[in-house]
């Protein structure tokens, strides 16, 4: 289950670096691809996030 954990939070994880690239590298990015990346990470850190719940409730561990 462990891994499980491990490859929600790389998931996750991904999606902050999307959007972090997106807001730190600007300069060299059109605003297409500033939004795709945007919306796209966003999307992909709240998979990651469900990713994590799923796991937990999939191990028995009440959350909340």
């Amino acid at each position: 289950m462990s891994t499980l954990y491990l490859f929600a939070s790389a998931v996750f994880l991904s999606g902050v670096a999307m959007v972090a690239w997106a807001r730190v590298g600007r300069e060299g990015l059109s605003k297409l691809e500033i939004g795709v990346l945007y919306i796209l990470g966003t999307a992909i850190a709240v998979l990651g996030v469900g990713m994590f719940v799923f796991f937990s409730q999939l191990a028995g561990v009440r959350l909340g």
